[in-house]
């Protein structure tokens, strides 16, 4: 159940601090944290659809991807990896090692709406946070997201 207009990807104890919203978040349509990421689901109200999360070598964006992100993620295999939204939250297993990721999150359209996030080893390296493509709801290709609260 999406609801709240979040879609989270959670490796860290939860706090309600990690999802307060600043101004400038709901312009660019997420939140940042190491290790805890919140993204806008762009559709109004509570509804159910589908997340993926992928372990993948390499990242291509869907075809039918309406919004595409890119961030880093900072991964401890301690804590529970969980998919969440506001009431809901799926732990998630997954086979990676400690570490900073790059994360891509999509808003992928076919027939119904769907969520994706994709994990991508790149220790070592940093990759940015960005958006991917322009998109019809404020995303504008290589706009840098900035992690973090603020205003």
């Amino acid at each position: 159940m999406i609801s709240h207009n979040q879609v989270r990807l959670e490796n860290r104890p939860f706090s309600d601090g990690l999802c307060d919203w600043g101004k400038g978040n709901l312009a660019q349509g997420c939140i940042i944290h190491d290790g805890f990421v919140v993204f806008d689901s762009i559709l109004e109200g509570s509804f159910g659809a589908n997340v993926y999360l992928r372990v993948a070598d390499n990242f291509y964006i869907d075809d039918d991807c309406v919004r595409c992100v890119q961030t880093s993620f900072l991964y401890n295999k301690s804590m529970p990896l969980k998919i969440s939204s506001a009431f809901e939250s799926f732990v998630v297993d997954v086979e990676i090692e400690d570490g900073n990721y790059t994360l891509y999150f999509e808003i992928v359209e076919v027939e119904e709406v769907f969520y994706r996030f994709t994990i991508v080893d790149s220790r070592g390296c940093c990759s940015g946070s960005k958006y991917l493509k322009d998109d019809d709801f404020g995303g504008v290709e290589n706009m840098v997201v900035k992690h973090g609260k603020f205003n």
